[in-house]
């Protein structure tokens, strides 16, 4: 189905039935599902435009840490090792003077097979956060979030400096997420 029919149908069922006349004022019941059908819309195109994704995938030693410096789309699908104590982490540093933005496009990891990702305002590295609580401004608790589940998380992570991590343990192949990465003007940045 192409983007118009697409669009057509989406019109064709959010316009309620008290609308059957071109001229009929929409309710609000119609106007909520035509916005809803066109932000959905409006997501689908975002996805196809989106340049191609950047594929983190294991290595021949089964190793997934990844070390990226540049915006864009990083995608993980798991290959399903089915090895629940398999941590895997996408580190990713911007420059001095910016901070990093997190969005999840897709998500998708069970939480009843052990699946986790979290999202850490810095880095973790075997249980020691670095900047440490000393030189960070926010306690640790208050620096990573945990999910899982099948919906992406509603919300853009910023970190408070230019590093930041999404660390995971996804077993179930082809379960995994994928995230926008932007860097922003941090108006504070450290001299």
């Amino acid at each position: 189905m192409n983007l118009v029919n697409l669009l057509l149908t989406c019109l064709i069922f959010s316009v309620p039935q008290s609308c059957s006349s071109p001229i009929a004022k929409p309710t609000t019941t119609g106007l909520k599902n035509a916005l809803d059908c066109f932000q959905l819309l409006y997501d689908i195109v975002e996805i196809l435009t989106d340049d191609d994704p950047t594929i983190l995938e294991h290595d021949d030693k089964n190793l997934c840490m990844f070390v990226k410096t540049e915006e864009g789309v990083y995608s993980y699908m798991s290959p399903g090792y089915n090895d629940s104590s398999t941590v895997c982490g996408l580190y990713i540093i911007g420059e001095p003077t910016q901070l990093v933005e997190l969005e999840f496009l897709d998500f998708g990891v069970s939480c009843n097979d052990g699946g986790l990702v979290s999202v850490i305002d810095g880095w973790e590295l075997n249980g020691r956060f670095f900047p440490s609580e000393a030189d960070h401004q926010l306690p640790r608790d208050a620096r990573y979030e945990e999910f899982c589940g099948t919906r992406s998380p509603r919300k853009r992570f910023l970190t408070s400096q230019n590093v930041g991590l999404i660390e995971f343990r996804i077993p179930v192949k082809t379960q995994g997420f994928r995230v926008q990465v932007k860097f922003r003007d941090n108006p504070y940045p450290c001299k």
